[in-house]
């Protein structure tokens, strides 16, 4: 179960949730959580230790939700003859993730590498790590790369 709730979710969101919105808003903090938890092991114990960062945590996971809860299709922009608009990714991304500035409020720093990998003795090619949790594949394999590190 996830520090945020539903009613912490539609408090930032500044709407009522339906029925069905709340079920799959409850999952989505769950997702979010889970993510929290794979870069922050002890969130348990600074959460118990500290009521900022159990609000933290809280405001992390609620706005993860809300970012995909405004866009749940990932629109970028959209347009119809003279008319246009286009969403911010960072307010509205349609996709649930953690953003590096909500990582380093909880304490996180975040790290990436960069590490050629050597296929065979005549292609080289570079691997691409990521930052802040969200992992590339590698394109030339389509394997997930996990070197990422936190300190």
């Amino acid at each position: 179960m996830s520090y945020a709730t539903p009613v912490d979710v539609e408090a930032r969101y500044g709407e009522a949730l339906s029925a069905s919105e709340t079920t799959q808003v409850t999952v989505w903090l769950a997702d979010a959580e889970r993510r929290l938890r794979r870069r922050i092991p002890d969130l348990d114990d600074r959460v118990a230790f500290s009521e900022d960062y159990r609000a933290d945590v809280i405001e992390v996971e609620a706005s993860a939700v809300i970012r995909v809860l405004k866009n749940p299709d990932g629109f970028r922009s959209e347009a119809e003859g003279s008319y246009s608009y286009s969403t911010d990714v960072r307010a509205a991304s349609g996709f649930l993730m953690i953003l590096e500035d909500e990582w380093k409020l909880l304490g996180v720093s975040c790290v990436f590498t960069i590490k050629p990998k050597i296929r065979s003795a005549s292609a080289r090619e570079g691997s691409y790590r990521d930052y802040c949790g969200d992992h590339d594949p590698d394109i030339t394999t389509g394997n997930w790369i996990w070197d990422q590190h936190s300190y």
